[in-house]
């Protein structure tokens, strides 16, 4: 029987290919962290609320180099799952949670009570933890984890010695799952280019005291200029698109740990910035209510998948 091609909903829906069963390692990854690519960001008040919703039904979604699906699959909440996932960087819990139904446990990871705190009060699941701790020096036995991900933080961290620590907290065979995304890009519901009209010079210009400019360029360029100390490394690409408001564009900037920074550090100035976006919007929408504004936000997810030796 030839094997079925997965839809996007298949895929963003995290229906997982050749899931290994019970007492086995993960096979075939190819398509495995597709439920990973959930919410992204920081700021953990708003995190929450304004980051973009990518597994709504409004997702476009555009996958390069798509691998050949396989029947086998893992159910969620089987019996067969996986001992032990680790997510490091765990923010607010997302993807600890979209990890759920596929392991025993599943332990998230955070240098901040703050994040933690908020990843706590949203937590129903029992086989969930979260734990107060750098990514560089876990709390785990050696050769213990599944699977560890770090999604959209790994650019923060010491990166040799945050290697060292996966290399010896994973199985044999353990994958390491490294997810971040590109620059946003901004469209009217006509595909006008809206992105340098709202994040602008202007934005850049104010955020770059508060951001390291060396950290960043590694997330923006999908962390190409990495080298990986795994086996079987394999890189995917994902851009997704949905339809939001000017005024969710505008909380999501808001969001952004870099802002929160400089809204601490000058508030007066942080809010001329947001105001300068507010009326960039209503100048060119000719519409004063900016939920009433609707855009396209889009852009590209990067995966880096990696073996144990």
């Amino acid at each position: 029987m030839k094997p079925k091609t997965p839809d996007a909903k298949d895929m963003l829906f995290g229906r997982p290919t050749q899931l290994a069963k019970k007492g086995a390692y993960i096979k075939n990854y190819s398509l495995l962290p597709i439920m990973l690519i959930a919410v992204f960001g920081s700021a953990f008040g708003l995190y929450s609320m304004f980051r973009a919703a990518l597994f709504s039904p409004d997702v476009s979604y555009t996958r390069k180099n798509p691998e050949p699906w396989q029947d086998e699959k893992l159910a969620p909440n089987s019996n067969d799952k996986w001992q032990l996932a680790v997510d490091v960087g765990t923010g607010t819990g997302q993807v600890a949670r979209s990890l759920q139904p596929y392991f025993n446990k599943i332990i998230g990871f955070d240098s901040s009570e703050a994040q933690l705190n908020e990843a706590i009060k949203s937590n129903s699941f029992s086989n969930i933890e979260y734990k107060l701790s750098a990514a560089e020096s876990l709390p785990i036995s050696d050769n213990s984890v599944d699977l560890l991900t770090a999604c959209q933080c790994m650019h923060w961290f010491d990166i040799p010695v945050f290697f060292k620590e996966v290399q010896r907290v994973l199985k044999a065979n353990g994958v390491f799952a490294a997810i971040a995304r590109g620059r946003q890009k901004m469209y009217s519901l006509d595909r006008e280019e809206l992105t340098e009209m709202t994040i602008n010079d202007n934005l850049r210009k104010s955020l770059k005291p508060y951001s390291q400019d060396g950290k960043m360029q590694l997330w923006f360029n999908g962390y190409k200029d990495i080298e990986f100390p795994f086996h079987d490394v394999s890189r995917e690409s994902f851009y997704m698109e949905h339809k939001t408001t000017a005024e969710r564009i505008i909380d999501f900037v808001k969001s952004w740990s870099s802002f929160q920074t400089f809204l601490e550090s000058d508030p007066s100035k942080a809010e001329f910035v947001l105001s300068d976006m507010r009326q960039a919007f209503i100048s060119h929408f000719k519409e004063s209510d900016l939920s009433k504004i609707e855009v396209i936000s889009g852009r590209t997810y990067f995966l880096i998948l990696g073996r144990k030796n």
